[in-house]
């Protein structure tokens, strides 16, 4: 027996409450681009950095040196949260995030010819992690959208 429900606006505020707002994927397709960009940079992040771990791990045999690997990524981290967003605020939005997008796609490509070696060098993947945090820090801004004209603005 199906459970009927007598007024389906009664249970709106439950609905709001419980799932996000996905209106601005509906209506903006540039908001959709970004978003989709956004979620596919993240998840490539993601991945890399278990990737690094599991291959440094693989070369060494050494849980110290992934916690080191993490250390290491620490430095650029601050270093670009701490000028990198002022660097941002001052330059074009979207030339950050171009330069930024490309330095990682760098340091993963040289993490794949790394891999793809006879014999893979574990100071490859402490290179290759260094760009990634930094140029993370220099996008994540929570500010607002890196380009105005990407999200036009709500009335």
């Amino acid at each position: 027996m199906a459970v009927r429900i007598e007024d389906p606006a009664r249970y709106r505020w439950l609905v709001a409450a419980l799932f996000a707002d996905v209106s601005p994927l509906r209506h903006s397709r540039d908001f959709r681009r970004l978003w989709a960009g956004q979620t596919i940079s993240a998840m490539g992040s993601q991945l890399t950095l278990v990737a690094l771990a599991y291959q440094t791990f693989h070369l060494t045999h050494s849980t110290f040196m992934v916690g080191l690997l993490g250390f290491v990524g620490l430095v650029p981290l601050l270093a670009g949260s701490l000028w990198g967003g002022t660097l941002a605020d001052a330059w074009d939005r979207r030339r950050v995030l171009t330069l930024t997008q490309f330095a990682m796609a760098i340091a993963v490509g040289g993490l794949a010819v790394n891999a793809a070696l006879d014999h893979p060098r574990c100071g490859c993947c402490s290179c290759a992690r260094r760009p990634a945090p930094g140029s993370r820090a220099w996008t994540g801004r929570p500010a607002g959208p890196p380009c105005p004209c990407w999200c036009p603005p709500t009335t």
